[in-house]
């Protein structure tokens, strides 16, 4: 789930959710949301989240071959 892959990019990366926040320039409480399921990232988020982690957006999506 990409919930799930947020978070874990986030922390192996040691950012804080404010720390992703601002550099998706979101706020706080939709990456939370985002990493608990309750809401999904947009399509532009997605692909700010990927480019943030440096990683293909296919990772955001489960795929761990591509990592």
């Amino acid at each position: 789930m990409i919930s799930e892959a947020i978070k874990q990019l986030r922390t192996e990366r040691q950012m804080t959710q404010r720390q992703l926040a601002r550099a998706l320039d979101v706020g706080e409480l939709a990456i939370s949301r985002w990493e608990r399921g309750i809401n999904q990232p947009t399509v532009t988020n997605i692909q700010r989240l990927a480019g943030t982690f440096e990683v293909p957006i296919t990772v955001l999506f489960g795929d761990t071959s591509s990592v």
